[in-house]
């Protein structure tokens, strides 16, 4: 079973709420320079720089043949993050499986502290 989930982080920003808020862009995705991966016995991931909706974007392809499992794509960032920050992820995925159709979604995600 083969999957191919684009991200569009480029929309990563860490905002820190002050009268203007201050976004900061975490990775513009131009290298993937200092991403590690991390997957379970049994997958497989694959990181790519690639053109995005705005911008670059990662794509991760993996593979979960093995069955269950888990894969990460990490990149530490040394940032000052206030008691009252926020986060905001883009994201879109195309699901393939080898046992059903093909699906695709985008996402906006807000975190807050």
């Amino acid at each position: 079973m083969m999957f191919t989930l684009p991200l569009l982080l480029a929309f990563l920003f860490a905002t820190v709420p002050q009268t203007v808020p201050l976004s900061v862009l975490l990775d513009d995705f131009s290298t993937l320079a200092g991403w590690k991966t991390i997957v379970s016995d049994g997958a497989a991931l694959k990181l790519e720089a690639a053109r995005g909706t705005s911008g670059m974007c990662m794509t991760m392809e993996f593979d979960l043949t093995g069955g269950a499992g888990y894969v990460i794509a990490e990149k530490p960032f040394s940032i000052d993050i206030p008691a009252d920050y926020q986060f905001t992820l883009t994201s879109a995925g195309k699901l393939r499986s080898t046992t059903s159709s093909s699906r695709s979604s985008m996402n906006t995600k807000t975190f807050t502290g």
